[in-house]
C-alpha cells in the first residue's frame, strides 16, 4: 500500500501542545489575514475592471460587493473543491506512544503559512512515504526507517488519521473579520497595497484578447490561436497587455467607496486594442504560417 505524509512534523521534546497552539495561533493568525486579503484584493480587481472594460460605470461599495460575491461562492462549494478555502490551516496532532514525541499532520496548501509553520523551532520536518526510494536532503536510509515506524506506532496499519490524531483548527469559518474587509477600516490601506498593479490586472486580458484577434480577424484556428498566446507568446504580448493596463481605473479608496458615476471606459479602447493585436500579428504571421494557422 502507498503511504504518503508529505506534510508530517514532530515536535520538539517537552513541547506543551497548549502553549505551542497560542503560538501557532500568534504566528499563523496575521498571516492568514494578509494572504485573505490578497484573495479579496484580486476578486475586487477582476470585478471591477470586468464592468469597466464592457463599459459599464464602477458602483458604489465596490469592495463589500466583491467580499460578498466571494463569500458567496465559497458557500456553494464542497471542502473537496480546489478553490475552496484556499488559506485554510489545520493540524491533525497526536503521540507517539514509542517515543512520547507528538507527531503532526498539517493540511495547509498555501505555502507562506506553510513556511512560517515549518520555521518554529519546535517544528521539525518528519515526513514518510514509501511510493519512491528518494529521502529528503540529509536524511539517511537509517533515520527514514525510523521514521517510518514512528508513523506506524502513530497511525497503525496507517489507518484513518481520526483514530489517533486530534485535529486542531486556526479557524472554523472562510470569512474574514468585518474590520478587514470594509474601507472605513484598518482593513482599507491593506486591501489598496495587495490590490494587483494595472499590468497584471491586464495579462488575462490581454492573453485572450490577442487569441480572439488571431481567431476572428486571421482565421487562425481556435485551439492553435490560444496554444499561440499561452505557449509561443506568453508574456511577450506585452503590447497588448500594456494597451489594456493604460486603460484601466487606478482603484483608489474614493473610487472603490463612491464609485465612478457617469464616468465610463473611454470610447477608444477597442480601437487601440485591435492596434496593438494587429502590430504583433505582423510579427507573428510568418511563424503562424509555417505551422499551419
Amino acid at each position: 500500500m502507498s503511504t504518503k505524509i508529505y506534510n508530517g512534523f514532530r515536535l520538539a521534546e517537552g513541547t506543551d501542545l497548549t502553549a505551542f497552539k497560542h503560538e501557532v495561533r500568534s504566528i499563523i493568525d496575521p498571516l492568514r489575514d494578509q494572504e485573505d486579503l490578497k484573495l479579496l484584493a484580486a476578486t475586487l480587481a477582476k470585478r471591477v475592471d470586468e464592468r469597466w472594460l464592457a463599459g459599464e460605470p464602477i458602483l458604489p461599495g465596490a469592495v463589500e460587493t466583491a467580499y460578498s460575491e466571494w463569500v458567496d461562492a465559497q458557500s456553494k462549494m464542497s471542502v473537496y473543491d480546489y478553490a475552496y478555502d484556499l488559506n485554510r490551516f489545520e493540524l491533525s496532532i497526536g503521540t507517539d506512544p514509542g517515543s512520547g514525541r507528538s507527531m503532526v499532520i498539517a493540511r495547509v496548501e498555501n505555502r507562506v503559512l506553510l513556511d512560517a509553520f515549518e520555521e518554529m523551532p519546535e517544528v521539525e520536518e518528519y515526513g514518510y512515504w514509501n511510493n519512491t526510494d528518494s529521502y529528503p536532503e540529509g536524511v539517511t536510509r537509517g533515520d527514514w526507517e525510523k521514521r517510518e515506524a514512528a508513523w506506524d506506532r502513530m497511525l497503525p496499519g496507517f489507518g484513518r488519521i481520526s483514530a489517533t490524531m486530534d485535529t486542531w483548527t486556526l479557524r472554523d469559518t472562510v470569512e474574514m473579520r468585518d474590520e478587514l474587509h470594509s474601507l472605513d477600516g484598518p482593513g482599507a490601506a491593506r486591501i489598496l497595497a495587495l490590490t494587483p498593479v494595472s499590468e497584471d490586472r491586464a495579462t488575462n486580458t490581454g492573453q485572450d484578447a490577442y487569441a480572439d484577434y488571431l481567431h476572428q480577424e486571421q482565421g487562425v484556428a481556435p485551439m492553435r490561436a490560444v496554444q499561440h498566446v499561452a505557449f509561443g507568446r506568453g508574456e511577450s504580448i506585452r503590447t497588448v497587455i500594456d494597451t489594456i493596463a493604460s486603460y484601466l481605473p487606478v482603484l483608489t479608496k474614493e473610487l472603490l467607496t463612491e464609485g465612478s458615476g457617469a464616468t465610463v471606459l473611454d470610447p477608444g479602447y477597442r480601437d487601440a486594442v485591435r492596434a496593438a493585436c494587429a502590430s504583433l500579428y505582423e510579427t507573428d504571421k510568418t511563424e503562424l504560417a509555417r505551422n499551419g494557422q
